[in-house]
């Protein structure tokens, strides 16, 4: 029983981007929600189809919205990566005389 405790719990955090406790408190409440069922061995843990969909759009938001963010910090960054001109190397050359 503790391992699809533990899954869901990790599900909540990845999918939605929720701190460790306040996952736990929404997996504590879904379990307080639910009338215990009596289990037969070897039946599953068989998600609700709907359910699964969501869980994979809002992982699908997340990553999205991370990936923008990510996009956005390498724009930013890029031109501080890059030389400004090759003025900047020229204390290694000596000036010639014409």
């Amino acid at each position: 029983m503790g391992k699809p405790i533990l899954q869901r719990l990790e599900a909540i955090r990845k999918t939605e981007g929720k701190p460790l406790r306040q996952a736990s408190r929404e997996v504590i409440e879904e379990l307080e929600s639910k009338p215990a069922k009596p289990t037969r061995e070897g039946a599953g843990n068989a998600l609700d189809p709907n359910e699964v969909i969501r869980m994979l759009q809002r992982e699908n938001e997340h990553l999205r919205s991370e990936v923008a963010w990510l996009r956005s910090r390498v724009d930013e960054l890029t031109p501080l990566a890059l030389p400004r001109s090759r003025r900047w190397l020229s204390w290694l050359w000596p000036v010639r005389a014409r």
